[in-house]
């Protein structure tokens, strides 16, 4: 059998495919050079005195560091400069569906149209949505060295799903405009009817996260608010909130105004459970006018 750099032609005759190979090359840019071509290639060379590519030029300039990059969709790098609802709100899609990578851009990808629009709206990049899988999610890009430090300053890191925590600096005002977001991106919110003979769905809402650290800081959020949560899982955790006080609560805390940016879905669930009639919780309260079960009338 012959070896792996051993050629054999149908004759019988036997030579070295790494020679051969050499020769081959030999070959063309000897032609190459009669016929006045520059041979192309990884072995071909340009010659002195001849034009490069731009591709050659570019890449030239990029190790000399005197190139951009090239971002046709502009918006405003100062949107994270200071602190306001619609900021946090955006802040928290970010923390749950964001990535920012190893240069200087940020993407937010969601299956929710409206909602990816909205942020595309209030950091003013007209055009910037576009579809992605085919049209079943929907991704927005901004890149700026600027907003990318101010982004890190506050606790945004790549591959973040692990490692991500609680923003830093975060003003007290704004955190519920932050859970918002947070919750519009990585939240559950769902209207059930699990058991026996129920008449009135539950609502459930729930944040799911892989970082243990946003978590832990989320369920701490609920107590400093008093509301009623529990947290649980391994390696993806969930914090739930499902006592109907705490739920009323929440929503207010979520949404005191229609003109804040939300995600309009989870909303409509919030009041359509806020919307059924419920018996006040605990036991019927017994009139002391009227005869117990189980006991004679006084007046038979």
């Amino acid at each position: 059998m012959a070896g792996d750099n051993e050629y054999i032609s149908p004759t019988g005759k036997s030579d070295c495919r790494q020679c051969m190979a050499i020769r081959s090359r030999s070959r063309r840019a000897k032609l190459a050079e009669e016929d006045g071509r520059i041979l192309r290639g990884p072995h071909g060379r340009i010659a002195d005195g001849q034009p490069k590519s731009l591709r050659t030029q570019f890449r030239e300039r990029a190790r000399r560091g005197e190139t951009k990059p090239l971002f046709r969709y502009p918006w405003n790098d100062h949107f994270f400069d200071d602190w306001s609802d619609d900021m946090a709100w955006v802040l928290g899609i970010i923390w749950a569906d964001g990535y920012l990578d190893r240069g200087n851009t940020v993407e937010v990808c969601s299956k929710d149209l409206d909602l990816v629009e909205t942020i595309a709206e209030l950091i003013a990049q007209p055009g910037g949505v576009r579809a992605k899988n085919a049209g079943q999610h929907w991704r927005i890009c901004f890149s700026s060295s600027r907003a990318a430090e101010q982004l890190r300053s506050l606790g945004l890191v790549t591959a973040k799903s692990f490692l991500i925590d609680w923003p830093l600096r975060i003003q007290p005002q704004y955190e519920a405009a932050f859970v918002r977001g947070l919750l519009d991106g990585d939240g559950t919110v769902s209207l059930t009817q699990s058991r026996r003979r129920q008449q009135r769905p539950d609502l459930r809402v729930e944040l799911n996260t892989a970082s243990e650290a946003l978590a832990a800081s989320f369920y701490r959020w609920c107590e400093a608010h008093e509301l009623v949560s529990h947290i649980h899982g391994r390696k993806i955790y969930k914090v739930g909130i499902q006592e109907q006080a705490s739920l009323r609560k929440l929503y207010g805390l979520l949404y005191p105004s229609t003109a804040l940016p939300h995600l309009a879905r989870k909303r409509a669930l919030f009041e359509a459970w806020l919307s059924i009639p419920r018996a006040k919780s605990g036991r019927p309260t017994v009139r002391r006018n009227e005869p117990q079960s189980g006991q004679a009338d006084s007046s038979s």
